[in-house]
This record gives C-alpha cells, sequence and structure tokens, in this order.
C-alpha cells in the first residue's frame, strides 16, 4: 500500500477489528479520537492500494465509515485548524475539539462533502450537476455504495440506463459498512 508523505503526523494504533466492519484496508489512529468508539483511519479503497489513502471515520453504533477526507493531507489542514482553536467563522473552541467532516471549498475531493453538494444540488433540481458531484465521490472510493446509490437513482432520472445499472450493481457490491445495501436498486433490477 502506497504511504502518504504526512504519515509520520499520525499514530496508527494497530487495532485489530473483527472484520467485515470495518472494511479491510482500514486501520485506525489515535489523533483526533473522540472517545466514543469512534475513530478516524486511513482508508485504501478497493484496487486502490498503489494510490495514497483518503481518511475515513468510523460510526460504530452504525457500523458504518463515512470518507469524509480524500487525503491525510486535507485531514491534517483541517485538524491544523481545529488545534489552533478557530473555526471558519473565527470563533475559537477547545484544542481537543472534534475534526468535523470538510466543507466542498476546503476538499472539493472528499466523498461525504460531494454527496452533500449533489444533495444541495438535487433540491435545487439541478440533476446534471448532482451527477457530476456523486461522479467525483464514486471516482475518490467505488465502492461508496450510499454515492453509488444516489447516482444510480439520477442516472435513471435522466434515461441513462447503463450508467444506473453499472452504479445499481456497485452499490449493491460495495461493503455494507459503506452503505452498500439497497433494497429499492435490488427490486428495480430484479
Amino acid at each position: 500500500m502506497k504511504l502518504p508523505p504526512a504519515i509520520e503526523s499520525i499514530t496508527l494504533t494497530g487495532r485489530q477489528y473483527e472484520r467485515p466492519y470495518p472494511p479491510l484496508g482500514f486501520h485506525p489512529f489515535c489523533e483526533h479520537e473522540l472517545g466514543n468508539g469512534d475513530q478516524f483511519g486511513v482508508y485504501w479503497p478497493i484496487g486502490r492500494e498503489d494510490h495514497e489513502p483518503i481518511v475515513a471515520e468510523t460510526y460504530h453504533d452504525e457500523g458504518s465509515i463515512q470518507p469524509k477526507f480524500s487525503s491525510l493531507a486535507c485531514f491534517l489542514t483541517v485538524a491544523q485548524a481545529v488545534a489552533l482553536g478557530e473555526d471558519d467563522d473565527g470563533e475559537f473552541y477547545d484544542e481537543a475539539s472534534y475534526v468535523e467532516g470538510p466543507e466542498i471549498e476546503d476538499d472539493p475531493q472528499s466523498p461525504t462533502a460531494c454527496v452533500e453538494a449533489a444533495g444541495n444540488c438535487l433540491k435545487r433540481n439541478e440533476v446534471d450537476e448532482a451527477i457530476q458531484w456523486l461522479s467525483t465521490a464514486v471516482a475518490v472510493v467505488p465502492e461508496y455504495g450510499k454515492a453509488q446509490a444516489l447516482l444510480a437513482t439520477q442516472y435513471r432520472r435522466v434515461g441513462d440506463h447503463d450508467a444506473a445499472v453499472r452504479s445499481a450493481v456497485q452499490a449493491l457490491i460495495s461493503p455494507p459498512s459503506l452503505g452498500g445495501t439497497s433494497p429499492q436498486l435490488a427490486a428495480w433490477l430484479s
């Protein structure tokens, strides 16, 4: 697996998980751990082990991981702002504050930020722009089932049946911890 240049900036825990949660390729680190069982980790998407990892966060109550940052460098930039105690509005808070997921302006390749941007586009009925954001999210993490399912729905909406089928299949074979369950898509494919 390709390590990012800033790998020395984090402390990998070496914690062993029972699989399938979180999926293979996820390795937690200690920094900015919330303390409730959720933690950040580097994650190599399936088939992208020769690329630098993204940063994901476990949501242990849901048995899911959220692909939050497109790179360790992006995570560290946001974490440094948190350590300095200033948020985007210039307000100060405690040094031990939780690192929120990035805004799309901070990390335009962040899978979760892209899905959120797509959702905002869909509220304005901007389907083509939503498809672009969702395509970005799945380009970074192809097994991001939540994004693939939403992308399949939008492709169906614009009449691109072949692309809808490809995204639907990818959503259904994605790990459940990345939102890989969609009974509606399974029914549609059947």
